[in-house]
C-alpha cells in the first residue's frame, strides 16, 4: 500500500483496531474575546487551559493503550485552577468558562471510557 493510500485510508485492511477515542482532541474555543472591563488574566487563562489540555492528552494516550491491549495507568484528576481576574485587557469570563466546561466534559467522557 502506498503512502497516500495509508494516509487517506484507501484500500487494504487496517493493521489494528482503528476505533476512535470517545472524544477526539478537536475542541477549539472558537474565540476567546478580550473583555470590556474586568476579565480573566490572559497568562493565568493560558496556564489553566494548558493544564486541562495536558490531562486530556494523558487520558487519550491511556485510552489508545487500552485499545491496543497494552498496560496503561489512569492519570490522577487535576483540579481546575482558579484563574485570576484583571481590571482591563483580560479574556471574557463567559468565553473562558464555556471552553473550560467543554474541556471538563471531554475529560469526564475519557475517564468514563477507561
Amino acid at each position: 500500500m502506498g503512502f497516500l493510500s495509508k494516509l487517506f485510508g484507501f484500500g487494504g485492511e487496517p493493521e489494528h483496531d482503528m476505533s476512535d477515542p470517545p472524544v477526539k482532541n478537536t475542541l477549539s474555543p472558537g474565540m476567546l474575546r478580550t473583555a470590556r472591563g474586568e476579565g480573566y488574566d490572559k497568562a493565568a487563562t493560558f496556564a489553566a487551559l494548558d493544564k486541562l489540555s495536558a490531562e486530556i492528552q494523558l487520558l487519550a494516550e491511556a485510552f489508545e493503550k487500552k485499545q491496543n491491549g497494552l498496560p496503561y495507568t489512569i492519570p490522577q484528576p487535576q483540579q481546575t485552577p482558579e484563574i485570576a481576574t484583571t481590571k482591563h485587557g483580560g479574556f471574557d469570563a463567559q468565553d473562558v468558562n464555556g471552553y473550560i466546561a467543554q474541556l471538563n466534559e471531554q475529560i469526564a467522557r475519557l475517564r468514563q471510557s477507561l
